[in-house]
């Protein structure tokens, strides 16, 4: 346990408990906490990379 660390864990526990609860009542990811990542977001994300981003060095940016 750090001294420094504010977090309550039995409050983040019961709404952790809570969010399953709901999901398990009302399918897959109906709730879902802030910081998760959208699958749609991931997609876009994923689109911006190369194709080659490991064999291709022309690919690889320079910087001069």
């Amino acid at each position: 346990m750090n001294l420094f660390d504010k977090t309550n864990r039995n409050k983040r526990k019961k709404l952790m408990k809570a969010i399953d609860k709901i999901n398990y009542l009302n399918g897959k990811e109906t709730i879902k906490v802030g910081t998760q990542e959208t699958k749609k977001h991931k997609f876009e994300r994923q689109q911006r990379l190369s194709q080659g981003y490991t064999t291709k060095w022309k690919e690889l940016l320079s910087v001069e």
